[in-house]
């Protein structure tokens, strides 16, 4: 996070998730290189497959909270246990 001129604040995502970004690549090469085993590439599919979906639903209660501001940020841990299903619906209220 830099501060801006205007009182505006930047934030570095890509300085925040290089490290991640670099695993998930690196994950990501693993699971498809014939040296890996094919059980070990089962389960990092898999593991990768997971933290998608995580990403996305952690997206979406982002945009309800942040950009759509229906629900203030005590209601997070609420917001993740509903499902991709119900998310979906209250972005789409929240996008009319």
């Amino acid at each position: 996070m830099e501060k801006t001129s205007n009182n505006k604040i930047k934030f570095n995502v890509n300085k925040q998730f290089k490290s991640k970004i670099e695993l998930l690549k690196c994950l990501r090469d693993l699971s498809e290189s014939p040296l890996t085993d094919k059980v070990v590439q089962n389960k990092i599919k898999k593991l990768l497959k997971t933290s998608q979906s995580d990403e996305k639903i952690n997206e979406k209660i982002s945009d309800l909270v942040y950009k759509y501001k229906i629900f203030p940020e005590s209601m997070i841990p609420e917001l993740l246990n509903l499902s991709s299903k119900e998310l979906n619906d209250l972005l789409k209220e929240a996008s009319r």
